[in-house]
């Protein structure tokens, strides 16, 4: 099974290609990405157009770094976005039949699936995926997987997620016009939880996902492996490099990049007295010599306003202080130095940077927690395909050697009867 990622983001725009191989039960033994590209986002910001040629030739350039590595340009992506217009909520619907028990099939899944999709919104807004969190058959337990079980009465509990529909149309118009056909849509967050968290993350307690990116912090929240909350934060990296920019007097926005990410840290303390670093780059044209934790100090504000948000939405879902709560990081601000301490004063709870897990090969360029969320769709998908049951069909690892031994065989039987 070949999936086809592209990931659009507010700093990179980036795209893969994988293979994903299933073992004898159907289940995933290997996902290996074959071919990726990376380029910077230019013509969007905060997930949405403002300049449509600037943006097509972003992703045109990610497109043909990927078809460097293969013989043929993909068509069928699927799309990961992120925005502040993109909201989510959950929803509970039911199918029913007759008095005879039924054998749940695929169809009944996919028609289930649809029927969350006519949920109460505004007119300008559309749905643009849905992510079960459980189902039940009857009056029994419940159960992430209900295909092939047997029922009168199939319910399931999910979280939609819908953004504005302009925005996503400006989007997709630009990428028809490069001849990009959408399989489906994502919203970042929730992909990216499913690079870094585990299962047993997924399953005990809060599990929150935050990414920091360019110009946006995305939030995803499960709540016993149930995905309970995603939104967006319109304050990120790019608002922190600002930060550095104007109280240093730089004249550019690179230098002030460069100087956050290479002597940056999160909190002074963390910066003895007698650090001083070299500025240059100011608008003066002089190079001057500034305590480290000055720079420090600009970037704790900035940050600890970040995190002040992330604990408001948090606060929501903590039903007592005894519910154990684990965050893990991710996104191109998370080198910043003593992240995760701040993190953990200001959130009260468990925080660790993300890494990326469950593929048989990344790129160097794609380890970083930048691409948590390009990666992170690929297995979303993946998890999609089994609860719908479209995995099964899909030829195992040790399939070729199958069909091998099966020609083998025929040949075999052939010879014999022959002679």
């Amino acid at each position: 099974m070949k999936i086809n990622v592209l990931n659009i983001g507010s700093f990179y725009i980036s795209g893969v290609s994988a293979d994903v191989q299933t073992d004898e039960r159907g289940e995933p033994a290997n996902i290996r990405i074959t071919s990726y590209g990376i380029s910077r986002s230019e013509g969007i910001t905060e997930g949405y157009v403002n300049a449509k040629e600037k943006f097509k030739h972003a992703v045109n350039e990610a497109l043909r770094k990927m078809q460097a590595d293969q013989d043929y340009r993909p068509e069928n992506f699927y799309i990961c976005l992120t925005g502040a217009y993109i909201k989510g909520k959950e929803q509970a619907v039911q199918r029913a039949w007759s008095s005879e028990m039924h054998y749940i099939t695929p169809e009944d899944i996919e028609k289930i699936m649809e029927s969350s999709r006519s949920i109460s919104i505004s007119p300008d807004y559309e749905v643009i995926s849905v992510h079960p969190n459980q189902f039940r058959i009857d009056e029994s337990s419940s159960t992430k997987r209900p295909l092939k079980l047997k029922g009168r009465k199939l319910e399931m509990k999910s979280y939609v997620v819908y953004g504005e529909s302009s925005k996503i149309d400006n989007i997709k118009t630009a990428l028809m016009e490069l001849k990009i056909l959408p399989s489906g849509v994502f919203y970042q967050p929730i992909a990216a939880g499913y690079a870094v968290l585990t299962q047993n993350d997924f399953d005990y307690g809060l599990s929150v996902l935050v990414d920091i990116g360019h110009s946006t912090t995305d939030v995803a929240i499960w709540k016993s492996g149930e995905l309970v909350h995603a939104s967006s934060i319109p304050i990120a990296g790019l608002h922190i490099t600002k930060d550095i920019m104007i109280a240093l007097n730089l004249k550019n926005f690179d230098t002030a990049e460069r100087l956050k990410l290479t002597q940056g840290t999160a909190r002074d303390d963390l910066v003895a007295e007698d650090d001083f670093i070299n500025v240059t780059g100011l608008k003066s044209g002089k190079t001057v010599e500034i305590p480290r934790r000055v720079l420090a100090r600009i970037i704790y504000a900035r940050l600890y306003e970040i995190f002040y948000h992330v604990n408001n939405i948090l606060s929501g879902y903590r039903a007592s202080d005894s519910i154990p709560v684990s965050v893990v990081l991710v996104g191109g601000s998370t080198g910043i130095e003593g992240i995760e301490k701040l993190a953990h004063e200001v959130l009260n709870a468990s925080v660790s940077i993300g890494e990326i897990q469950g593929f048989s090969n990344i790129p160097p360029d794609l380890e970083w927690p930048s691409f948590a969320s390009t990666l992170g769709t690929v297995k979303l998908i993946i998890e999609n395909h089994l609860i719908t049951g479209k995995m099964e069909n899909l030829p195992s690892k040790n399939s070729g050697e199958s069909k091998f031994k099966k020609l083998f065989k025929k040949f075999k039987k052939t010879v014999s009867e022959e002679f």
